[in-house]
């Protein structure tokens, strides 16, 4: 099979008329992708909702009463540390080897197989959650949770370079914000172990963190199923034709065609090499990649001390908290991601066909994260200045109905202005940047501990 040429980013932005009729494969490419998102997201942020800091939990040794009670509940109780080692059990520890091997990851996607790398990451990702559910010490989930961080870099690098060069580029925003509804919908799950978790139940931390591993394990055999063989998961075997746009058919039977051969690279070609190339493609590049750390920084902090605060500040809410916030993430993160996507692929498509639009059509994307994240400033005001629990849902309601909409029309962005042959690279470091991001949670954990002495 003869390897298509390299597609200049301005063929890459056309929305062709070709590609009107190709089918969107929601089933086949999508929807499995979906589950090793949620898989990945249930995974991680588990261990968010399985802590203890407030007041009448910090005075608990192994010689009170309570203690078998609240050490079923709570991991920190039972493994017995503080909230500045959480901080960094939740953030830094993960971050360690998931920020050293997302470059790595990146180019793998690349030049690999991306749905042997899917299936084997979520494996280890879920194995890892469910030994933890049997660790005896903090230094033992430690490094399982560094193990999860590894596994889980190859998720994102694989997946979106999938839905390129899968799903027709007029749907790509959609997709991707479909994927990205993932970490919505694991998040909601993970919420939810605080009622699986909790001192009343049979499972507690433990069983909690068990049925995330077990239910990953089954999601990466279901998808090692029915996810296609990708057979041209290499840069020179990209399936577009010169217009830059997916032929779905032909790439399924390139798939299934045995007669495929990869086509080899230069040895020469590293991943420093290949981040540097990212890097070079434009301004537009460059900022996006700092508008995403911080964007990151913000989000993670939410995500990992959302959790204990509201637990501190409405203590008689908590099995409350667990239900409300796992609707909150699952309606509004969902919808706020699907709708910014779509209307991100609406704003591209008439930015490419229009000739009186004032911006291109990476430009058009970016309007909705923008828009997002600035109203979703004086949302968050609201939300930490609450009185009452339900003013404070409400406001939290609001904030992921506004800001959650930015993940597909980035990733968009990044996966249009960057060659194809570096779009694994390039997720690779928008994973590296979120990963920087986990400085956040960690500095806010230290400030936790010197408020409370």
């Amino acid at each position: 099979i003869k390897a298509t040429p390299i597609i200049t980013t301005e063929k890459a932005n056309n929305f062709d008329s070709n590609d009107s009729n190709d089918p969107y494969p929601f089933l086949s490419v999508v929807l499995p992708l979906l589950f090793i998102s949620i898989s990945n997201q249930w995974s991680r942020s588990s261990l968010y909702y399985l802590v203890d800091f407030s007041p009448e939990t910090l005075d608990i040794t192994s010689s009170s009463p309570s203690f078998n009670q609240y050490a079923h509940a709570f991991m920190n109780i039972d493994l017995n540390f503080t909230a500045e080692q959480y901080g960094f059990l939740a953030s830094a520890a993960f971050t360690s080897l998931f920020a050293l091997a997302s470059l790595y990851a990146g180019k793998m996607a690349d030049t690999h197989d991306r749905r042997i790398l899917l299936v084997s990451s979520s494996l280890a990702w879920s194995i890892a959650a469910l030994s933890m559910s049997i660790s005896h010490s903090y230094n033992d989930v430690i490094f399982l949770r560094s193990i999860s961080g590894l596994a889980c870099a190859f998720a994102a690098p694989a997946s979106y370079t999938l839905l390129r060069d899968l799903v027709p580029r007029k749907h790509v925003g959609t997709a991707s914000a479909t994927y990205g509804s993932g970490v919505y919908l694991g998040e909601s799950l993970a919420s939810l172990s605080i009622l699986t978790g909790g001192a009343s139940t049979v499972l507690g931390w433990r069983g909690a963190l068990a049925v995330a591993g077990v239910c990953g394990i089954l999601c990466a055999t279901l998808v090692g199923i029915v996810l296609p063989e990708d057979k041209f998961g290499n840069r020179d075997s990209r399936n577009k034709d010169v217009n830059g746009v997916v032929d779905f058919s032909t790439a399924i039977k390139l798939t299934s065609s045995k007669s495929l051969e990869p086509t080899s690279l230069s040895s020469q070609s590293t991943a420093l090499s290949d981040a540097s190339a990212v890097l070079s493609t434009s301004n537009r590049v460059r900022f996006l990649f700092l508008a995403v750390f911080f964007r990151f920084c913000a989000g993670l902090t939410i995500g990992i001390w959302s959790a204990p605060f509201f637990r501190l500040a409405f203590p008689d809410d908590a099995s409350s908290y667990a239900i409300v916030n796992a609707m909150i993430i699952g309606v509004c993160g969902v919808a706020s991601g699907m709708i910014g996507g779509w209307v991100s692929d609406r704003l591209a498509e008439k930015s490419a066909s229009s000739t009186t639009m004032l911006w291109d059509e990476s430009t058009g994307r970016l309007l909705i994260p923008i828009f997002g994240a600035f109203l979703a400033i004086p949302i968050w005001h609201m939300t930490m200045n609450a009185t009452t629990f339900e003013g404070a849902m409400f406001w939290l309601a609001m904030k992921y109905l506004v800001a959650e909409c930015w993940f597909g029309p980035a990733v968009a962005v990044l996966q249009s202005d960057v060659p194809s042959k570096y779009g694994g690279t390039a997720q690779g470091m928008f994973t590296l940047t979120g990963a920087m991001g986990n400085i956040a949670p960690s500095v806010m954990g230290i400030l936790f501990c010197w408020t409370m002495d």
